[in-house]
């Protein structure tokens, strides 16, 4: 078996699909398997993998259902991946050379299930970026790894909800049951966070590991408008999760935040008057009610800005559609 099985959903992804999986197969850490699930391409997608996977027998192309969720591409490989990890990059994003070896090294090392490392923002002008929001270190205490128990409140605003800058171990998502969501947008919150709540040994590497792409046409964060309430059904899931599995309420905060930081992003992507006016409303009529946002005193919440942020998404109208 593999010491790490890399799965990349792609849909139409030619134009960046070498660069990714150049980035994937030059690892130091060779002994990797790559299953690239077309999701239902109609470009050069296939040949491309096709031709990759003549020269490098560790690349597979699986046929995905074609429903245009990456979460129902990801879960066609970890039903296939023979991996003793799972590693996960989207088909316009790179990894750093020895990301996988230097993640690995860590989850061994700290028998951890899960390994979070940082990553950087690509916009297409000039360098990428470093951010903090991809591992927030000021959450973890100075010596990992950790159990969920000990992120607590912070848990869910450790980290972002992508899988492509964390390394899971793989008897440790079947063993749970862990997928992700049938959503052609925010599909990996659920599969993220449920991991991560139900972690007993958490560990980070620094540094900045993962080049993620934004802004080109296509992309799905330039396109999160044209599915605008998808995130209610993630977060909706997660909460069932958590009281399926008997982690509510002592995660209840913790999901309050979470819906919280994740409308906001809502709101900030929503790119047309009439997404954002579809957002804002399921937020004020249905979401920050059944989820507790509203009626919360201002040390409720977990970043200061939350508190004046809500507030003015409640007394803000907008039209009715």
């Amino acid at each position: 078996m593999p010491l790490v099985s890399v799965i990349v959903p792609v849909r139409d992804g030619e134009r960046h699909l070498r660069a990714a999986l150049a980035s994937v197969t030059g690892q130091t850490l060779t002994d990797l398997e790559v299953l690239v699930v077309d999701d239902g391409s109609t470009d050069s997608t296939a040949a491309i993998v096709d031709e990759l996977a003549a020269a490098d027998r560790r690349v597979r192309r699986l046929a995905g259902p074609a429903t245009g969720s990456a979460g129902d591409a990801r879960n066609t490989a970890l039903a296939q991946a023979r991996g003793d990890y799972l590693a996960f990059l989207d088909a316009d994003d790179r990894f750093a050379p020895t990301l996988l070896a230097d993640l690995h090294a860590r989850a061994v090392a700290d028998r951890a299930e899960i390994v979070i490392t940082g990553f950087r923002v690509d916009e297409g002008l000039g360098e990428p970026r470093p951010v903090d929001w991809g591992l927030r270190l000021d959450h973890f205490p100075a010596h990992p790894p950790v159990p969920a128990a000990e992120l607590g409140d912070h848990l869910f605003l450790a980290t972002n909800p992508a899988p492509w800058n964390k390394l899971f171990r793989a008897d440790f998502v079947s063993a749970n049951g862990y997928r992700f969501q049938s959503l052609r947008r925010v599909n990996d919150l659920l599969f993220t966070y449920s991991a991560l709540a139900g972690a007993h040994r958490i560990s980070h590497l620094p540094g900045y590991g993962v080049d993620y792409r934004v802004g080109h046409p296509g992309s799905l964060q330039s396109t999160l408008h044209e599915a605008p309430l998808d995130f209610v059904a993630a977060l909706d899931a997660l909460r069932d999760q958590l009281l399926r599995t008997g982690q509510w309420p002592r995660l209840e905060r913790a999901l309050t935040n979470l819906v919280v930081e994740t409308a906001l992003t809502a709101l900030r992507k929503a790119r047309t008057p009439q997404s954002f006016s579809v957002v804002h409303q399921a937020l004020v009529g249905d979401v920050f009610p059944r989820h507790g946002v509203t009626g919360r005193p201002d040390g409720y919440f977990l970043r200061p800005r939350f508190a004046g942020e809500v507030d003015a998404i409640v007394t803000l109208d907008t039209p009715s559609l």
